[in-house]
C-alpha cells in the first residue's frame, strides 16, 4: 500500500511499477492523492526538467509530488514513524490489484423527528450515502451497500450527543447490515460548536449524524457524513485545510464551485490499509487486524499526534490499534 500526493498546480502522471505484478499509469490531479494497492515495495517513474526521474518506494507509506527552488518536479517522502519492520509491507491474503472492492452493508435510520415521509427520506439519504459510497471506493477502494432501511424513537430529553449516540446503539440493532447510519432531527437549538456527528471508532457498529440544521447544504451534509466513515475506517483529525478530517466542518468550503471532497494524504494511507483488511481478509474489528497493519498504523497515529496537540483523536486510535 502506497499513497501519491500532488501537490503542484498540473496534473502529474506517473509510471508505478511494483516489485511484483504489473506496472500501473496513473495522473494525480492537483492537490488530490491517489493510493495505490501494490503487494511490497515499487518503483515510480515520472517526467521532470532535465530528465525522467526514477525511485525506490517502501510499502505501507505515503509521498508526494512538489516544486523543487529550481522549478523542477521531484518527490519526497512524508515521514510516519517508519522503520525496517514495515518498510517491505505486511502478510496479507491473496494480491493487492485482483482484490474485490470491500463491500460494507449499511443500515440507514432516522428518528421520530423525521419531517418527510419515508419515500423522501430514503431517496434523499440513500442519495448521500452513495455520493459518500464513491468517495471511500475512490481513496480506501470500499464500497457501502445500503440493505435496510428503518425507524428508532429518540428521546426528546436528550440534548448530550454521546448520551444520544449511547440511545441509538441500544435502541437499533445493525442487523441485516454491517454499519448502522442513523440520521437524528431531534435537536432544534444549539449555541457553540458542538458535535454534529460522531462513532465510538474504528469499524464501530454505530455513526449517528445530526440532520436538522437548516443552515447546512447537502455538499456539507456530505462531507459530514464521509468525516464520519473516515472516522470508521480509522482516519484521524488532519491539520489540512482541505481535508475532510480537518477538525471544524461547516467552514463553508463544501459549497464552493469545483470543490471536491478528498482525503489528506496520511488519512489516505490509514483508511487504504483498513480497506486492504477488509477486501483481502474480511476483518470484523480491529482486534481482527494483521499485526503489521495495527502495529503500522500505530506508527502513523503517533507520528500525526504531535501535529495537533490539542486533539485527543489520534492518541485514541493509538490505544485502540493495541493488540490484545
Amino acid at each position: 500500500m502506497i499513497v501519491l500526493a500532488n501537490r503542484t498546480s498540473q496534473a502529474v502522471p506517473v509510471e508505478v511499477t511494483p516489485a511484483v505484478g504489473v506496472g500501473q499509469r496513473i495522473a494525480i490531479a492537483p492537490g488530490d492523492c491517489v493510493p495505490v494497492f501494490v503487494d511490497g515495495r515499487a518503483s515510480v517513474s515520472f517526467a521532470s526538467r532535465g530528465g525522467r526521474k526514477r525511485y525506490r518506494l517502501d510499502a505501507n507509506t505515503a509521498y508526494y509530488f512538489g516544486q523543487t527552488s529550481a522549478g523542477r518536479l521531484d518527490l519526497q517522502q512524508i515521514g510516519l514513524g517508519e522503520d525496517k519492520s514495515t518498510a517491505a509491507g505486511r502478510n496479507l491474503p491473496g494480491r493487492a490489484t485482483s482484490a474485490p472492492v470491500a463491500v460494507i452493508p449499511v443500515k440507514i435510520l432516522v428518528d421520530e423527528e423525521e419531517p418527510a415521509r419515508s419515500p423522501f427520506w430514503q431517496r434523499r439519504l440513500g442519495a448521500r450515502v452513495a455520493a459518500a459510497s464513491d468517495v471511500l471506493e475512490k481513496y480506501a477502494g470500499v464500497r457501502l451497500k445500503v440493505v435496510a432501511v428503518g425507524t428508532w424513537d429518540s428521546d426528546d430529553a436528550t440534548t448530550d450527543f454521546f448520551d444520544s449516540l449511547g440511545e441509538f446503539e441500544r435502541e437499533v440493532k445493525p442487523f441485516p447490515a454491517r454499519l448502522a447510519i442513523g440520521f437524528t432531527s431531534q435537536y432544534q437549538v444549539i449555541q457553540g460548536r458542538t458535535h454534529m456527528a460522531g462513532t465510538r471508532g474504528a469499524l464501530h457498529s454505530h455513526i449517528l449524524v445530526r440532520d436538522w440544521s437548516r443552515q447546512m447544504s447537502e455538499p456539507e451534509r456530505l462531507e459530514l457524513l464521509v468525516h464520519e466513515l473516515g472516522h470508521f475506517l480509522g482516519a484521524s483529525h488532519s491539520p489540512e485545510r482541505d481535508s475532510v478530517m480537518r477538525p471544524v466542518l461547516g467552514d463553508r468550503q463544501a459549497v464552493r464551485k469545483g470543490f471536491h471532497v478528498r482525503f489528506d494524504p496520511v488519512n489516505t494511507l490509514i483508511i487504504s490499509m483498513v480497506g486492504e483488511e477488509l477486501r483481502r481478509r474480511h476483518v470484523q474489528r480491529v482486534r481482527d487486524m494483521t499485526t503489521g497493519t495495527k502495529r503500522r498504523l500505530r506508527q502513523i497515529y503517533q507520528a500525526i499526534s504531535p501535529t495537533m496537540p490539542g486533539d485527543p483523536a489520534a492518541r485514541q486510535f493509538v490505544q485502540g490499534m493495541r493488540s490484545p
